[in-house]
């Protein structure tokens, strides 16, 4: 079956029918251990990041510090 054919089946059905299928489809590809490839830039980030931490490794906040500061008064 072609992508092609697979993509006219899926404009048939209903949105939540679609969202089921979508998040059905992304779990096999996260229990397949799939990665998407990583770009140039984006592992550019992510090594500056690395080293930011790596320098100063005290500069980070704790999961609770984040929902505390999301969940504050304003």
């Amino acid at each position: 079956m072609s992508v092609a054919t697979i993509i006219e089946q899926i404009e048939e059905l209903q949105p939540d029918e679609k969202a089921d299928l979508v998040y059905q489809v992304w779990n096999q590809l996260v229990d397949s251990k799939w990665q998407p490839p990583l770009s140039e830039s984006h592992a550019a980030v992510i090594d500056r990041r690395l080293q930011a931490l790596d320098a100063n490794p005290r500069a980070v906040l704790t999961w609770d510090e984040i929902v505390a500061y999301v969940r504050r008064e304003r």
